[in-house]
């Protein structure tokens, strides 16, 4: 009979690694694909920003040639 309980509780512990396991994987998982759906957001935000400032490069630049056609 000892034996029995002793593989019942066995079963009963490896069971409940199991399941934590599996929580921790997600937990994970989840982690892993915000980092990832972060990171992706922050590179667009820096693309974005890159081509905000070309942009103003260019108005700049034109803003510059308008000014020196006004310059004695």
């Amino acid at each position: 009979m000892d034996s029995f309980q002793l593989v019942s509780d066995n079963i009963t512990t490896v069971a409940s690694s199991a399941d934590m396991q599996s929580k921790n994987v997600k937990s994970i998982n989840d982690s892993t694909r915000l980092l990832l759906e972060l990171s992706g957001e922050g590179q667009n935000n820096v693309n974005i920003v890159k081509n905000e400032a070309l942009e103003l490069a260019v108005l700049c630049k034109k803003l510059e040639q308008q000014l020196q056609q006004f310059s004695v």
